[in-house]
């Protein structure tokens, strides 16, 4: 049961900051593509909320009971940005956020798509650096609490 809470929780945190990312690089790339004074339908939130949920439920492919290899690592990896460009990419297309006659757009949205995924990566990996970094100084702490009261 934890294991699926942790799992849920993981696929949450990363839904969040996929939205907020997704809403920053929406910005640049409407007012870059679209123009300044471009007006959008409130249904651009719907869409970015559940494209970004279908990225985030993709998250589980990247997650291991087990210590994997670098190589088997960083296949998952590849896998997991596959699957968010389909998604992106058929979505966009979907939602006409691109003209697929317009290879520059194409290319703007690539790069976003790239942004966002880097940018989470880099969350994602400062968040786990933190929670290692707070969990190697309790054991420290407790060592050395051991220590103590041994003595």
């Amino acid at each position: 049961m934890n294991n699926i809470l942790e799992k849920i929780r993981a696929i949450f945190q990363m839904y969040l900051q996929i939205v907020a990312l997704v809403i920053l690089a929406s910005a640049i790339y409407i007012t870059v593509f679209w123009g300044y004074d471009c007006e959008v339908d409130g249904d651009i939130l719907w869409q970015i909320m559940g494209v970004s949920a279908l990225c985030s439920l993709c998250t589980p492919i990247l997650m291991s009971q087990k210590e994997l290899s670098k190589r088997t690592m960083l296949f998952r990896e590849m896998i997991h940005f596959l699957m968010i460009n389909v998604i992106v990419l058929f979505s966009g297309f979907c939602f006409e956020w691109f003209y697929v006659s317009d290879w520059k757009m194409i290319v703007g949205m690539e790069l976003t798509i790239v942004a966002v995924y880097v940018g989470v990566c880099t969350i994602a990996y400062r968040m786990s650096q933190r929670t290692a970094e707070e969990m190697n100084q309790k054991l420290k702490e407790r060592q050395e609490e051991m220590k103590d009261t041994e003595n």
